[in-house]
């Protein structure tokens, strides 16, 4: 138990990048590096990703949301 919380501790912050398609991750590679650089665990997922969940056994499995999708406008 507590290997696993040693190892929970050294990890980043969690962060969940939604992205509109697999090219974003390219075009923003810096930005995407500057975050990693910095500490935070970057997991890269498809908006219409069927198998993606924020909780599991009622836990949230990531501790930030970035959502790329230009292509939608914006309201307000």
């Amino acid at each position: 138990l507590l290997a696993l919380l040693v190892a929970a501790a050294r990890a980043g912050p969690r962060t969940l990048v939604l992205l509109e398609n697999g090219n974003l991750r390219d075009t923003h590679s810096l930005f995407f590096r500057s975050l990693a650089d910095r500490g935070f665990d970057l997991t890269f997922r498809t908006a219409d990703d069927a198998g993606l969940s924020l909780i599991k056994y009622g836990e949230f499995l990531y501790d930030n949301l970035i959502i790329f999708s230009p292509s939608i406008e914006g309201k307000g």
